[in-house]
């Protein structure tokens, strides 16, 4: 048996020339004890096609041996394990090669290439742990069948594992393939590669790092993994779960279309991003995600999850974004929580759903004390559940037709200078908004459509909430406005009174007396149909005020046509007669008064208006005749028959004579009518109320 330096060799006279010898004879000798080379130097050895099928404890035990020349064994079949433990070789080739008792190549280094392509390693002993890699490595669609260590491998060139296969049966068992601790100086390339159980923890990428179209059927696990390059695992496959918690990123990361599917067998969450740092762009785009976690992530650069599909439940807390954070067209089909979140930048969400839960105590989405830095965008955003509680907004605020089917829960706890929180067009099915204590949120609801909303501030009730409610056109269904009466009451039951304070803010729909009618139309019908007889007078007769207000706008624009102008004309003049008359059905006591005291203008004109308007009891021709006791006498006769003339009691005891008379106790008789017709219209409106 040869010993184990080079000075012990020296003892017994053997050159290199008798090293190679002797090594070729115990190969061909059959005896185990001379297949043991421990501390040998040995020249190239040259195993091509060569098929050891025989039965001892251990074929070829090379350990802390040093091989001048390469190690080939393309095509070989290694039924014994090879022990190359403390080695020192050249490059190794064994394409194609069988090692079906494991390959132990513990602290061993290759000074040269290493190509196993399409090589199978079997066996609980293929060990490469502390192994260093100096030149380029190639692993390509080979198959380790059972679980492989590769601990603490230096790899200080190119490494690859195209299509391999890594075989191991689950990590709570320890019976999985470790790269843990590893370090990859050059490129590492995994793609298509197959995983069962698997290791990366505390692994060095320092270049790029690929692992596209790779597939993982058990647990995998990448976490305190740093990638300081590119990492890039676009389409791969997780059919188990995987956790890179607490990895770093610091080059750009690219998840498209990777699939999360987990099985639940390792952690509580299929996919385990938590305290990641991600230092570079990251995208996840069209990806399949299931149960997941991304509290605490950083993304100190641009984040992108746009048309990802989360299956199941998943946690953004506490996750800080400093770049732009893109989730257009996602979906979430389960629970999502972005609590304590930091946006800086953008944070976009148009077409997102979120499904989840119904239930108002757990919301499909939190978003409670999240910090929107940049722009809030949840444009046409459909979502069942939503809180929004002690949010931040020092940007825009953008909730332009996003629809809350169920339940929305907002207090914003600050604004920027110039934000709106705009629901234009929004539908908001019921919930509550509620307007911080010491602050004003102005929310623009033109055009959108408003269910049971409950609008309240927090802390004292005396303030003036409508005014920082914009209702344009806005449609109100199932709106309890009795609910709000209160402050509807300190606003004279005024909708319209937006309080902009100039803001830089633009608006759908310009607030026109015709908008203002429409809004207040909306509102009538609505409180109509909750039986809120109070509230749908009260808006009833502010449509009224400002569709005259459009009546008279229509009818001075040179613009419009003459016969529109002639038709709003015939409106404007209506609707004065009506609102001096009886203030448009609400003013009882206006009509009644007319009612009362329309006679006492006739009768002036019966009395002083001279020959034209005589009647039988006689006229009076100056103020100082009016004074006497026969003036006295004529105008109280003349008024008697104003009245019974208004009255159309007609007793015939006194009848006009005058041509002018004639005609005005027919005004009279037709004033009676139409101004006891308003009477009872005013009566039927104040019962109403």
């Amino acid at each position: 048996m040869f010993h184990h330096s080079a000075a012990e060799r020296e003892e017994v006279g053997l050159s290199e020339r008798d090293v190679e010898r002797r090594f070729t004879a115990a190969l061909d000798s059959g005896d185990p004890d001379r297949r043991a080379f421990v501390g040998a130097t040995l020249p190239g050895l040259d195993f091509d096609h060569i098929d050891f099928d025989h039965d001892d404890q251990h074929l070829l035990d090379l350990r802390h041996t040093r091989i001048r020349g390469d190690f080939v064994a393309s095509y070989a079949r290694f039924e014994e394990a090879v022990d190359l433990r403390d080695a020192r070789l050249g490059a190794f080739r064994a394409d194609a090669g069988s090692f079906s008792d494991g390959l132990l190549c513990r602290r061993a280094t290759f000074e040269g290439e290493v190509d196993c392509y399409g090589g199978t390693f079997t066996g609980d002993d293929v060990v490469f742990t502390g192994a260093t890699f100096e030149a380029a490595v190639r692993f390509d669609q080979a198959t380790f069948a059972d679980a492989a260590a590769f601990d603490d491998v230096t790899f200080a060139d190119e490494a690859t594992f195209l299509g391999t296969e890594f075989h191991g049966r689950s990590i709570d068992i320890d019976d999985y393939t470790t790269f843990e601790g590893a370090t990859f100086e050059d490129l590492a390339r995994f793609d298509y590669t197959q995983f069962e159980a698997t290791s990366f923890e505390e692994t060095l990428f320092t270049d790029g790092a690929h692992f596209e179209e790779a597939t993982t059927t058990a647990p995998v696990r990448f976490d305190r993994a740093t990638f300081e390059s590119a990492a890039d695992f676009d389409g791969s496959t997780f059919e188990d779960d995987v956790s890179f918690s607490e990895a770093t990123f610091d080059g750009e990361t690219l998840f498209r279309g990777v699939t999360f599917d987990g099985g639940g067998t390792m952690l509580h969450e299929d996919a385990d991003f938590s305290g990641v740092h991600f230092g570079r762009p990251v995208s996840f785009e069209s990806g399949q995600v299931g149960v997941a976690t991304f509290e605490e992530v950083t993304f100190d650069a641009d984040a992108c999850f746009r048309d990802v599909t989360f299956r199941e439940n998943v946690r953004f807390d506490a996750a800080e974004f400093a770049g732009e954070a893109r989730f257009d067209e996602a979906t979430f089909d389960a629970r999502a929580a972005f609590e304590g979140v930091t946006f800086a930048a953008v944070a976009s969400y148009p077409g997102v759903e979120f499904g989840g839960s119904t239930d108002h105590d757990s919301a499909s989405v939190t978003f409670d004390e999240v910090v929107f830095g940049g722009d809030a965008n949840f444009h046409h955003v459909s979502c069942t559940a939503a809180s929004f509680c002690d949010v931040r907004f020092e940007g825009d605020a953008c909730f332009i037709e996003s629809e809350f089917l169920k339940h929305i829960e907002m207090k914003v706890g600050r604004i920027g200078v110039d934000t709106v929180v705009d629901f234009t067009e929004a539908h908001l099915a019921a919930g509550a908004v509620v307007q911080p204590e010491h602050s004003w949120v102005r929310y623009d609801l033109t055009k959108a459509t408003i269910g049971d909303i409950v609008f309240r501030v927090e802390g004292t009730e005396d303030r003036d909430l409508f005014r920082y409610l914009r209702f344009c056109e806005t449609k109100f269904e199932g709106f309890d406005f009795m609910a709000h009466a209160h402050y509807l009451t300190r606003s004279d039951w005024r909708l319209h009174d937006f309080d902009d304070d100039g803001l830089d803010h633009e608006y759908a729909v310009e607030t026109t007396p015709q908008a203002i009618e429409k809004t207040y139309q909306r509102a009538k019908i609505s409180a109509s149909e909750m039986g809120n007889v109070e509230a749908s007078g009260k808006f009833r007769f502010k449509r009224q005020q400002y569709a005259r207000k459009s009546y008279q706008d229509i009818a001075s624009d040179p613009e419009e046509s003459v016969s529109t102008r002639i038709r709003n004309g015939q409106r404007v003049g209506e609707n004065l007669f009506l609102g001096l008359t009886c203030g448009h059905g609400m003013r009882l006591y206006r009509i009644a008064a007319m009612f009362a005291f329309f006679p006492i203008a006739p009768a002036l004109l019966y009395t002083f208006g001279g020959p034209a308007f005589r009647t039988e009891a006689g006229q009076i021709h100056s103020v100082a005749e009016l004074v006497t006791v026969g003036g006295i006498e004529t105008f109280l006769s003349i008024v008697y028959f104003s009245y019974i003339t208004f009255l159309t009691i007609g007793y015939g005891d006194i009848v006009a004579q005058g041509r002018l008379g004639l005609v005005l106790v027919s005004v009279e008789a037709y004033a009676s009518v139409v101004l006891g017709g308003l009477f009872i219209y005013v009566l039927v409106k104040r019962s109403e109320l």
